[in-house]
């Protein structure tokens, strides 16, 4: 393993004698190590060097180790702090890790301790840090979208949806079953302004007519037959509001951060729902 490669670790203790036996023995298992006699050096060898580790003396003159401790908190968190003391008492321990000390080891060294609190302190400061990484990557392909292609139709598709998402108006998607239809929908969320928002899918065409009104707007108590309390819709429960309401074929996605004027309640949404829906079935009809 390389020196770069080596873990490395800050180690401030204001007792010599402990400072020089700790650093040799963290040596000799192949770490690296910075060794400091007060929290001062301590703090400034941080501004210039990146550690995966720090062990602290809890008791310092000037600054102690839970002025260190509070200082990783704040500037590093994602660096695991082991807490050094002479004084190995219930409480100075409980207020350390309370603090967010990931352990704590005391004097007099049992080496084998020591070792161990050491190796599991690294083990869980890469994972933590593995965990930020992933969870980095997964934003930047989230905000890059959910489709990926490389068919130049489905690009230039791409493309003019990123275009309509930056705008405020209705998206109407077309296709047949399984081809995307809320796929698309929702990359066209993920690029809108109401990206922050929450995205909302409803199938229509599984519900009968009254059942698929009364879950998208709600009803009030005694609407009808069995509505023994009011009922806030979907929609209304994603935003607070009343949008006015639009029939799609198949799936249906609302976007939850978009409503227009609120009407006069659930009753006259409902009552758009059914007019737009008997509307579209006279049009087959006809057809």
């Amino acid at each position: 393993m390389s020196e770069e490669d080596k873990p490395h670790i800050l180690l401030i203790d204001d007792e010599a004698i402990a400072l020089s036996n700790l650093s040799h023995v963290l040596e000799r298992e192949g770490y690296q190590v910075t060794a400091c006699q007060d929290g001062e050096s301590g703090l400034a060898a941080m501004q210039s060097t990146r550690f995966d580790l720090v062990l602290t003396d809890l008791r310092m003159p000037g600054i102690d180790g839970m002025d260190v401790l509070h200082h990783i908190r704040e500037t590093t968190p994602d660096v695991p702090v082991i807490m050094i003391t002479g004084h190995a008492t219930l409480d100075s321990a409980v207020e350390a890790m309370k603090a967010g000390a990931h352990h704590y080891i005391a004097k007099p060294f049992r080496l084998d301790e020591a070792r161990e609190v050491v190796r599991s302190a690294l083990d869980f400061g890469r994972l933590k840090r593995e965990n930020t990484q992933l969870k980095e990557r997964i934003e930047k392909i989230s905000s890059r979208g959910s489709i990926i292609t490389q068919d130049l139709g489905m690009q230039r598709l791409l493309d003019t949806a990123r275009q309509i998402a930056a705008t405020d108006t209705s998206v109407v998607i077309h296709g047949e079953s399984g081809t995307g239809k809320e796929l698309l929908a929702s990359f066209i969320h993920q690029h809108s302004q109401r990206a922050e928002g929450p995205f909302v899918a409803f199938n229509c065409g599984a519900l009968h007519e009254e059942i698929a009104a009364s879950e998208l707007f709600g009803h009030e108590k005694g609407a009808f037959t069995g509505a023994n309390a009011t009922k806030i819709g979907l929609v209304r429960g994603r935003t607070g509001r009343h949008p006015v309401p639009r029939r799609g074929r198949g799936n249906a996605a609302a976007h939850a951060g978009k409503a227009a004027a609120r009407t006069a309640g659930a009753r006259t949404d409902a009552g758009r729902f059914h007019a737009a829906h008997r509307h579209r079935r006279a049009r087959h009809r006809r057809q």
